[in-house]
């Protein structure tokens, strides 16, 4: 196990409560004020909108009906996201934060799966014309967070080809 200050081992666990909270309040929000389907609630006209939607599946509704494999996929992926947590060097604060968004992400939405039997999604972008699956905050943790482990890969391989470039 990599050194963790001890304000670290403080900092995330709270940065992830914090984040699975804020995911299901705007979910219960939206579940409570925006109309299910339809156009929904336009921010932004053909780029932003707000669309009460339910997902039995996964990402773009796949595998609907299979509720208990995403929730198994989600603590076995959990753990693993620990278990790499766990393991990140101390310097390596993007992939520390990149794994607790996408640890927050995956129990809020499990938690969805568990209490409701579906994931509440919310958030609707047209983007040069494609409409993208509606999705809510756990997933924009989960993609944040997979781009920060992945930019932490790269900062790693760009510093150690910069050394081998000296030598």
């Amino acid at each position: 196990m990599s050194k963790f200050k001890k304000t670290e081992l403080v900092i995330y666990p709270i940065f992830i409560v914090v984040m699975i909270v804020l995911d299901q309040i705007t979910k219960i929000i939206a579940q409570s004020v925006l109309p299910f389907g339809g156009t929904g609630v336009k921010v932004i006209d053909r780029f932003f909108y707000f669309t009460y939607m339910t997902n039995y599946g996964g990402a773009w509704s796949l595998f609907e009906g299979h509720t208990w494999i995403f929730v198994i996929a989600a603590v076995v992926a959990v753990g693993a996201l620990g278990y790499f947590f766990f393991k990140t060097k101390p310097e390596d604060k993007f992939a520390r934060f990149g794994f607790a968004l996408v640890i927050a992400g995956a129990i809020g939405n499990c938690l969805d799966r568990i209490m409701l039997g579906f994931v509440r999604d919310f958030v609707d972008l047209i983007i040069f014309g494609y409409d993208f699956p509606i999705f809510n905050i756990a997933d924009i943790c989960i993609v944040l967070g997979v781009f920060l482990i992945i930019l932490d890969t790269f900062e790693e391989e760009l510093k150690q080809w910069r050394q081998s470039r000296k030598s």
